[in-house]
């Protein structure tokens, strides 16, 4: 028996046919056809992408570096991105940001190689403006304390930003004031605010603590126009708009539509939601207290609260009265000891509930880490790992002073709240009358 064959490659209606003719002949008889045929489907045209995170703005441009180049305009809130164009199998690529967001910063990881089909494995992490800071790239900080700002002031206590600017509220001037990051110009934003303490802003307003009085405001950025959102009169009554009472409101942040506020008189946390102006407890019950109970919502127990920033997750807060930082889980209101000990007069590094804190007063993030001002018998900035509840000294330490520095070398003077612009961070020194910068 003899057996042959022959392969004919066709080409129709985007398939690939192979067809297999076998002739067999045997005893002479006449040779019987058999058709085998196999059935390929096409790939589909390889690509080059890879997923974002962070991406809340427009601006942010996309190079391939591939030959011929390609280059992608990335559209705001996207999660991947795909160039358009297939690309040859071991061509190389080097994926950059020829542009950004303004303001912003992108990271991209694994950008680079030799393509391969589907290469989807590029990633681009930018951050973000969440709860008054820019948050979603860890800080590269050296702990080099330096002052940018030593003029103008008068008590500065809350600090925020937007990016570009950075928003001071000042006590004893009864004023927000802005700072232009870029030319260091300061202003007066917006007078005769009423004892601002506490600040946050979701880039087109600024919302304002009012400690006497008990009040948030609202200061449009544009246009310097203060309104009162909720409260007005010291009490605890949750409430829709003015009808809400709070009693010494300091810290405040903002995230998914709420603003979360530490009630400090009622030693409670507070939302405000910004849609409908209705206020709630959130956390914590009156009287507080020392005893310093986790647990959910309004079964935890607070003390002297001060500030609180958020991860878009979690609220963590500056439980001053008892020495803490304690974690809340927005989804759920469960109320947990991040860090520290009811054991005070202290600046120990740790981990967790091993570190000890004197006086915890403000808390910012950058969303991998917590900084925290510790004042009372400190004037020290500390640092705690997210991941790992690991606390460390950043700058400053038990001794007041005005000096700038390298870390402990450095000195405060009751350093009160904090800000990141996603490259440094910002310190609102109030007894030194001056805003502090870390790099």
């Amino acid at each position: 028996m003899r057996v042959f064959t022959r392969k004919l490659p066709i080409l129709a209606l985007s398939l690939f046919f192979t067809l297999e003719t076998c002739a067999v002949r045997e005893n002479g008889f006449l040779p019987e056809l058999i058709l085998i045929l196999s059935l390929k489907q096409f790939s589909t045209a390889p690509t080059l992408g890879g997923t974002i995170t962070g991406l809340r703005d427009t601006g942010l441009v996309l190079s391939s570096g591939t030959n011929p180049n390609q280059t992608l305009t990335v559209a705001a809130n996207s999660t991947s991105f795909s160039f358009p164009n297939s690309i040859s199998k071991g061509s190389a690529y080097n994926v950059t940001a020829t542009s950004l967001p303004n303001f912003r910063n992108c990271i991209i990881s694994n950008g680079s190689g030799t393509f391969a089909d589907n290469t989807n494995s590029v990633t681009v992490t930018c951050n973000y403006l969440l709860g008054g800071n820019i948050i979603g790239l860890p800080l590269d900080l050296k702990g080099i304390v330096t002052t940018p700002y030593s003029s103008g002031f008068n008590q500065p206590s809350g600090i925020t930003t937007d990016g570009a600017n950075l928003y001071v509220a000042d006590i004893n001037s009864n004023s927000i004031k802005k700072i232009v990051i870029s030319t260091n110009q300061v202003t007066t934003l917006a007078s005769s605010v009423g004892s601002p303490f506490g600040i946050t802003t979701d880039g087109e307003n600024l919302f304002v603590s009012s400690y006497l009085g008990d009040k948030i405001r609202k200061i449009n950025i544009s246009t310097s126009q203060v309104t009162t959102v909720t409260g007005g009169s010291q009490g605890d009554s949750d409430g829709n708009g003015t009808s809400a009472q709070f009693n010494a409101p300091i810290g405040i942040t903002l995230t998914g539509g709420n603003l979360y506020i530490c009630d400090a008189a009622n030693d409670k946390i507070k939302r405000f939601t910004i849609s409908n102006s209705q206020v709630t407890t959130f956390a914590g019950d009156s009287p507080g207290g020392s005893s310093a109970i986790d647990g959910i919502g309004k079964a935890a127990r607070f003390n002297a609260l001060r500030h609180l920033t958020t991860d878009e997750t979690n609220l963590y807060i500056a439980d001053s009265g008892n020495y803490k930082i304690r974690k809340i889980v927005i989804s759920t209101s469960q109320v947990t000891t991040f860090a520290g000990d009811s054991t005070g007069g202290s600046d120990i590094d740790g981990i967790g509930i091993a570190a000890r804190f004197d006086a915890p007063y403000g808390i910012a993030t950058d969303g991998t880490n917590l900084y925290v001002s510790d004042i009372g018998g400190n004037h020290s900035i500390r640092k705690i790992v997210i991941n790992t509840g690991v606390v460390t000294t950043l700058a400053g330490g038990l001794t007041s002073g005005t000096t700038d520095g390298i870390g402990t070398t450095a000195k405060f003077n009751e350093p009160r709240h904090l800000t990141t612009d996603g490259k440094y961070l910002y310190i609102a020194d109030r007894i030194n009358n001056s805003i502090r910068r870390i790099e």
